[in-house]
């Protein structure tokens, strides 16, 4: 299933994840319902998955190198669609980022673009939720990484475009579904 691959799937070597087209999925802690839940076919927003839908609006205005295409917030995930282009050159001493990689891993496991533009973005955008949610009193926890897939053809796009307008419709065929939180 090219969706949602394996957490363990190394990214693609051969690209940068400084430009392109990428569908992204992030988790809740342990599928938490931190965002809310489904009822009658629609998404009903806790406090803190205004809070998101707020971060994600606000994506374009924090990188000017960054399209938000389509998204949408689901009880314990966020499903996003970025177009990346025209990031500022980098001269090698550079870090566009704060990432870094887990020390503890072997070199190679870590993730080799945990300074990329989309590696910032997801994880400014985690952070920025966390943080907002924590001042206003509430908890917020993520799962330490994300999904993500190039989306290199018009099929693909069509499919998780068509994906992410119908997963509130769909939220008991979902992947991340579980009936409770």
């Amino acid at each position: 299933n090219w969706i949602m691959p394996d957490r363990r799937r190394i990214r693609a070597e051969w690209h940068d994840y400084n430009d392109g087209v990428y569908f992204v999925t992030v988790c809740c802690f342990r599928k938490k319902f931190y965002f809310g839940n489904i009822q009658d076919n629609a998404m009903k927003y806790s406090l803190v998955g205004q809070i998101a839908r707020q971060c994600i609006s606000e994506i374009p205005k924090h990188f000017n190198y960054v399209e938000l295409w389509n998204y949408v917030v689901m009880p314990n995930h966020i499903h996003l669609v970025l177009a990346i282009g025209g990031v500022p050159q980098k001269q090698p001493h550079d870090n566009i980022g704060f990432l870094k990689p887990k020390r503890h891993e072997a070199p190679e496991k870590q993730d080799f673009h945990h300074n990329s533009a989309l590696a910032v973005v997801v994880g400014q955008l985690k952070s920025s939720i966390t943080r907002l949610a924590g001042l206003k009193g509430k908890e917020m926890k993520w799962q330490s990484k994300y999904y993500d897939n190039i989306i290199s053809n018009k099929d693909a796009y069509d499919y998780i475009m068509n994906y992410i307008d119908n997963n509130v419709e769909n939220w008991s065929q979902d992947k991340l579904y579980t009936d409770m939180d």
